[in-house]
This record gives C-alpha cells, sequence and structure tokens, in this order.
C-alpha cells in the first residue's frame, strides 16, 4: 500500500539570537542568515503531531535590526 503524503506547515517563529553570513553566489559578498526557532504541525493519515526545529533563512532587514538592536542591549548590561 502507498503511503499518504505528509504535509507540513511551520508554525510560531521567532528569532533565537545567532547568526552567520553566507558568501553570495557570484559575488562572494556577504549574506546574513538568522537561525528560527519554529513548531512544525504535520499532518498524516488524519493524525497531527508537532516537533520544535530550527532552521537557517536569509535576513529581512527587519531581523537584522532587530539582532542589533537585541546585542546592544546585552552589551550595555
Amino acid at each position: 500500500m502507498a503511503e499518504l503524503p505528509i504535509h507540513s506547515v511551520i508554525v510560531g517563529e521567532r528569532l533565537t539570537g545567532r547568526f552567520r553570513f553566507r558568501p553570495q553566489r557570484w559575488t562572494l559578498r556577504p549574506v546574513l542568515q538568522v537561525e528560527i526557532a519554529a513548531t512544525r504541525k504535520r499532518m498524516q493519515a488524519h493524525e497531527l503531531d508537532s516537533e520544535p526545529t530550527t532552521f537557517w533563512r536569509d535576513a529581512t532587514l527587519e531581523q537584522a535590526y532587530q539582532l542589533q538592536v537585541n546585542a546592544g542591549h546585552k552589551l550595555a548590561e
């Protein structure tokens, strides 16, 4: 019997505070990436389960500002 497809939805994203840089493909300029903590809800065969996960993605301008502000608060303490 063939397995039923798994449908996955990511909910509840938040920044973990970790970041890294990756080289851009053609120019090799650095691109800021942030680590995102999220909960992934999966539906398979009418059963719902959720699991926490982390992944990296390119930062938006808002996320980059938020990381800098949070780092500034930590240095001031």
